[in-house]
């Protein structure tokens, strides 16, 4: 059996950061849950993955499906928070759009090959959540409804989605020749995943944890 980590040590850290999240919510629960019951399904979603893929890994077997099926869901969820964050009809209008056409590619390469990624499935769901995020900023900058920006939870969250979606998009790029078995920067491109996923996973709890704390005061 090999497990992830023991071929990229960084991935200990990828893991942690997922049950990290979870703990927030464990940990502060009534607080958390009323602040994002979605991004409490998404932690959980989370667990899910990192099991899975480990398990899968351990045993040899493919699981580029098992983050097809994650990303399809993890579409689904940030759809559905970014379409309650919007005030207006035709930004909401817009990520119903965005949303539905995402899901239909990442659909669409899980029935013709669940065993490798899509470069434009991975493009189409990176542009998507980096549209949602500018739009939001956008939103924030109009309505100027915030005192301190620092406080609050959905500036952190709105951040995280900017920043690792942007990152996977580029990546999304060359995914083809990266995941290839004998390119030499297979190794580059899990390092890069991996820090990408634990500075959004981190962001997350920071904007879980701020959103929490400003419906307590």
């Amino acid at each position: 059996m090999i497990w992830t980590y023991h071929i990229y040590p960084i991935s200990i850290f990828t893991i942690l950061s997922g049950f990290f999240l979870i703990g927030i919510y464990i940990f502060k629960f009534k607080s958390v849950i009323k602040f994002s019951k979605i991004l409490f399904f998404y932690s959980l979603l989370i667990v899910f993955l990192e099991i899975s893929n480990n398990l899968l890994s351990a045993y040899g077997i493919n699981n580029h499906y098992v983050y097809l099926l994650f990303y399809m869901f993890e579409t689904l969820l940030f759809g559905k928070l970014y379409y309650n964050l919007f005030d207006k009809g035709k930004f909401k209008n817009f990520v119903i759009v965005i949303t539905v056409i995402v899901l239909l590619g990442l659909f669409f390469n899980y029935i013709s090959n669940p065993n490798q990624m899509n470069e434009y499935s991975g493009i189409a769901r990176s542009l998507g959540m980096i549209i949602f995020s500018l739009m939001f900023f956008n939103q924030m900058l109009i309505n100027l409804n915030v005192s301190h920006i620092s406080e609050s939870g959905f500036f952190y969250i709105n951040t995280a989605v900017l920043i690792y979606f942007s990152g996977t998009f580029f990546v999304s790029l060359f995914i083809k020749e990266i995941l290839n078995p004998n390119s030499i920067e297979l190794a580059n491109y899990y390092s890069i995943e991996s820090f990408l996923i634990i500075f959004f996973r981190i962001m997350l709890c920071i904007g879980v944890w701020k959103g929490a704390k400003q419906l307590n005061n």
